[in-house]
């Protein structure tokens, strides 16, 4: 997360363009992950960077799928572009400014292309609000306006103001998140996500809300919070020990259970925890930790069960240990595993 000071850095020719490139494309092979990772765990302002980078390149995709620039030149005109924000004083950019800054650059190529992209945002007036992107393989935490904490899992975006100004304190999840959350009586805080809207008072919690799954998933651990269905207004509120999962594509909620907290928020510390978890639900959670697609083939594979928790393994280490307990085969290529 942009929040820390970076100041000049003599190291800033070390930086390993070459493989920032093939991660954001995701064309990177084992050997340049690994690189690539302790690069990233290396100090903040590497993961600093990365993630502005990241966003950025999604943020010019997002705006403009139909066109295909040239990306050894624009991605040159990023690299030289980023490599002088570098040196200097860093912080997080609302997303409107950061989307331009850097389609200034990307669109370079394509000058017309890009004056009616600026120009349509700036008839949005979007409001200054924050992105904060989380890559596969990577956690990270921020601290909001107002006090609240919130840790990130993996392949996660969160989009929050810079200040709490209005009746309510309103951020927006796409992921997973954990959130330990500042009491304000006067302004409730609201997480809405793609199918829920929770609003909590004072209160930790987990939510997870990935746009792939089916599933939105609450779990409070203190406080209260209500949790309404953005598709049939249905509210339902939660005690604390108690998850509840809804159903986005029908507006279901499935009845409260009991939650178990070692599993829900293992994640926190960098663990996977999974007892008697479906390989299809488990693929999920390896692809966000790994940074790869699995493919699984065949049903009767799919449903194959598994207990345990997965540390510091490497992507194969821990499909060999899930080898050890089912019959399966795999294989890689180049960013997909094949589960047979």
């Amino acid at each position: 997360m942009c929040l820390i000071s970076m100041k000049a850095n003599k190291n800033i020719k070390s930086i390993p363009w070459d493989i920032i490139l093939k991660a954001l494309k995701n064309a990177a092979n084992e050997d340049e992950r690994y690189r690539f990772n302790t690069w990233i765990e290396a100090n903040d302002r590497h993961r600093c960077l990365w993630n502005e980078l990241h966003q950025a390149w999604n943020d010019v995709r997002e705006f403009n799928t139909g066109f295909n620039p040239d990306a050894s030149r624009a991605w040159q005109q990023v690299v030289e572009k980023t490599k002088n924000q570098y040196l200097k004083q860093t912080r997080i950019i609302p997303l409107y400014w950061r989307a331009v800054a850097v389609a200034a650059a990307i669109f370079l190529i394509a000058g017309a292309l890009y004056l009616g992209l600026r120009d349509s945002k700036i008839e949005q007036g979007e409001a200054a609000y924050n992105i904060m992107y989380v890559p596969a393989g990577q956690r990270s935490q921020i601290a909001l306006a107002d006090g609240t904490s919130v840790w990130l899992n993996s392949g996660s975006r969160l989009q929050f103001p810079a200040s709490f100004e209005t009746d309510s304190r309103m951020v927006k999840l796409e992921g997973e998140a954990w959130f330990e959350v500042a009491t304000d009586k006067n302004k409730p805080f609201v997480v809405q996500t793609l199918g829920l809207e929770v609003t909590v008072y004072g209160t930790s919690f987990n939510l997870t809300s990935y746009p792939n799954d089916a599933f939105d998933v609450v779990t409070l651990m203190s406080g209260s919070v209500s949790v309404a269905s953005l598709g049939s207004g249905k509210e339902i509120f939660l005690q604390p020990g108690q998850q509840i999962s809804y159903l986005r594509n029908e507006h279901l909620f499935a009845d409260p259970l009991l939650a178990d907290r070692e599993t829900e928020t293992a994640w926190r510390d960098g663990r996977l925890v999974f007892d008697d978890m479906p390989l299809g639900e488990l693929a999920k959670k390896l692809e966000r930790r790994y940074g790869v697609t699995i493919r699984i083939e065949g049903e009767n594979i799919e449903q194959l069960r598994f207990r345990g928790v997965f540390r510091r393994e490497s992507l194969e280490q821990a499909i060999r240990a899930l080898q050890l307990t089912a019959k399966f085969q795999y294989k890689i290529e180049n960013d997909v595993v094949i589960v047979y």
